[in-house]
Order: structure tokens, then sequence, then C-alpha cells
């Protein structure tokens, strides 16, 4: 047991069981469908959002065993290229988001940021990137 607090304190990556990588798969798609509509804040994951097809999330791991989370993860598109709003819609993304525990004390979410200038909606916590060619 000491070993697992001393590596988790050094930053260790782990990978969260099941019953709780359900509950951060849940928090990304979530957080997804509303950077679809709104793009606030992760235009990427919009434009990946946007393009269809069958998505995927991969790798997930997380700082630490209990929320708030910050977790990394990868998500893949099925369908090849595809243009949405003009631009090219990445086929995979590098992503990290911190997590907290949603209102319903159940569940998690994607943490939001206040609105700037107080105008609008959140920002999400997601931040994507392409992967390195």
């Amino acid at each position: 047991m000491l070993a697992l607090i001393i590596l988790l304190a050094a930053g260790t990556p782990v990978h969260p069981s099941d019953a709780e990588a359900k509950k951060l798969y849940g928090a990304i798609w979530s957080d997804l469908q509303l950077n679809g509509m709104i793009g606030n804040g992760a235009w990427l994951a919009s434009l990946w959002v946007n393009a269809g097809d069958t998505g995927h999330i991969r790798d997930l791991t997380c700082d630490g065993l209990v929320a708030p989370y910050r977790c990394t993860f990868r998500l893949a598109r099925d369908g090849g290229p595809a243009k949405v709003f003009g631009e090219d819609a990445p086929e995979a993304l590098i992503c990290e988001a911190k997590f907290v525990v949603a209102e319903d004390e159940k569940s998690l979410a994607v943490d939001h940021l206040p609105p700037l200038n107080g105008i609008g909606h959140s920002r999400t916590t997601m931040k994507c990137d392409r992967p390195p060619s």
C-alpha cells in the first residue's frame, strides 16, 4: 500500500477501475456532445465529434484514484478524412481534462470554467491536440 501511495505522489499515471472508467467515459462523451454543439473551449474536439462516424476513447490514464481526476486519453475516429465547417476534422486527438464529481454525486463530469467576461457558456477544461506526425 505504501508503494502505491508513493507512486501516486510521484505522479505516475494509473488506469482507473472499470467502474470509474465507465464514469469517466460518460463524462468525456457528454462533454464532447456539448463541444459538438457550441465548441466551448475545445475547437478540435468539436471538429472531431461533428465529423461523425464511430468514435473511440483509448489509453485513459489518470493522476490518481479519487476525484478530482486529471486524465489523459486518446480519441480515435473511424471513417477517414472529413471536412467540418470548412476545416479538416482530425481522425485522432490526444486530450487531457480535469474531472469532478457531478451534481448528482453519483457520476463524474469534465470540469468547466466560468465564461470569459461573464458572458456566454462555460468553458471546458478538456484540451485536445492533434498527435505528432
